[in-house]
């Protein structure tokens, strides 16, 4: 009786074959170039983003309606409460919501601030 072999293939074609590993002789040799990429397109992207703040003077485009989304999900998330509190808690959110998540990234990660 033959076992279930995943691949579809028979049992005795993949016999003695090793999963792939991170082994140092596995890499391709310019695996260190190809680490560049992620920091160059993220260089780029905020060389567009201070283009857009210094150079236009103008809102950055995704950077600005997230900020709006938070600042108003704090108005809704405050509906129950005061008025005066409902008012005051957009701004808030825009304040507590970074805190919030740099806190839990601190907490998580165990990096002394």
């Amino acid at each position: 009786m033959r076992s279930h072999n995943p691949l579809g293939g028979s049992d005795s074609a993949t016999r003695g074959h090793r999963p792939l590993t991170d082994a140092p002789a596995a890499r391709a040799p310019n695996a260190g170039a190809s680490a560049a990429w992620p920091w160059a397109g993220g260089l780029a992207l905020l060389a567009v983003f201070g283009w857009f703040a210094f150079v236009r003077g103008a809102r950055v485009p995704v950077l600005g309606w997230i900020d709006l989304a938070i600042h108003e999900f704090g108005h809704v998330i405050t509906i129950p409460l005061p008025e005066l509190v409902t008012m005051v808690m957009g701004s808030g959110m825009q304040i507590l919501l970074p805190l919030f998540l740099a806190g839990v990234f601190a907490f998580r990660e165990r990096d002394p601030l």
